[in-house]
């Protein structure tokens, strides 16, 4: 995505949530925004097996 961003293209970052504690997933949108992320697609997906 970054490199995507750096080329001024618009893109939207696929974040899945599936067992991720809520802190896991604040530190992760912090380090997408810090990077310039504006869109996500986010799923919360599938157990692993």
């Amino acid at each position: 995505v970054s490199a995507i961003l750096a080329e001024g293209v618009p893109a939207a970052s696929h974040f899945s949530c599936i067992g991720a504690t809520r802190a896991r997933v604040r530190e992760q949108l912090a380090t997408l925004k810090a990077m310039g992320v504006k869109r996500l697609v986010a799923l919360r997906g599938d157990l692993p097996s």
